[in-house]
């Protein structure tokens, strides 16, 4: 994880704005965010769109099998383009929560066993949101910790956690070095320019690669249904 302070401080550091051990004043950071999402706006529209990984808490209610995530749904929140895992929280303990495939989930025989919580669970995607089925149903109030793939639309305060999948840290924070550079009417270095390049490079090449959506039926075909979005080869 990484604020979003950090990666502006670094990027004002590689133009030589501030010293090491030093930080931006409070104007400088708030600049620094209004590039930094101008940048990511700009890279959107070449069809260059950055993500993040997230954890976040969906709770479960006593006698409730199925809750929705994404845009006014039971957890409403960005909607996830990937689950990449799940435990369910009880008390002060977290237990994993197997994510199954279509043929998994409907071998099945009785889905409205019950159980103080679940061990397993179904996701299936819509356009605006992804659906948790889960199994047993709970008896009980806990919680469904997922662990989830989102796109970065922009930041809303330097204080914000991220985490950044492998190459973007540095494509992001390289690249808004030169952004911000005219501001300070400086000149970023040679070195600089180039690792800007080659990381941007970089993450385009992963960005690039095929898509690979599940349905139901490709589901069916592969090992996994919790993820609809993956940058592996």
């Amino acid at each position: 994880m990484t604020t979003v302070a950090q990666v502006i401080t670094r990027s004002m550091r590689l133009i030589g704005q501030v010293g090491s051990g030093e930080s931006p004043t409070t104007a400088e950071y708030s600049d620094g965010l209004v590039s930094l999402n101008a940048m990511l706006d700009s890279w959107r529209n070449d069809g260059l769109m950055a993500w993040a990984t997230q954890e976040e808490s969906l709770t479960l209610s006593n006698g409730v099998a199925s809750y929705t995530v994404g845009p006014s749904g039971t957890l409403d929140t960005t909607r996830p383009v990937e689950v990449l895992g799940a435990v369910v929280r009880v008390g002060d303990y977290d237990y994993p929560v197997e994510l199954l495939n279509a043929e998994e989930w409907l071998s099945l025989p009785f889905k409205t066993t019950t159980a103080e919580y679940p061990t397993k669970a179904y996701i299936s995607f819509t356009m605006t949101t992804l659906t948790v089925q889960v199994y047993p149903i709970p008896t009980a109030t806990n919680y469904l910790r997922i662990i989830t793939r989102v796109p970065i639309a922009g930041f809303t305060a330097t204080s914000e956690n991220v985490s950044f999948p492998p190459g973007w840290e540095e494509a992001i924070a390289t690249n808004l070095a030169i952004a911000i550079s005219p501001e300070y009417e400086t000149q970023p270095s040679a070195m600089v320019g180039k690792m800007a390049q080659e990381s941007l490079k970089g993450i385009k090449r992963v960005n690039s690669r095929p898509i690979k959506s599940m349905s139901e039926l490709s589901a069916l075909l592969g090992p996994r249904t919790g993820r609809i979005l993956t940058d592996e080869p």
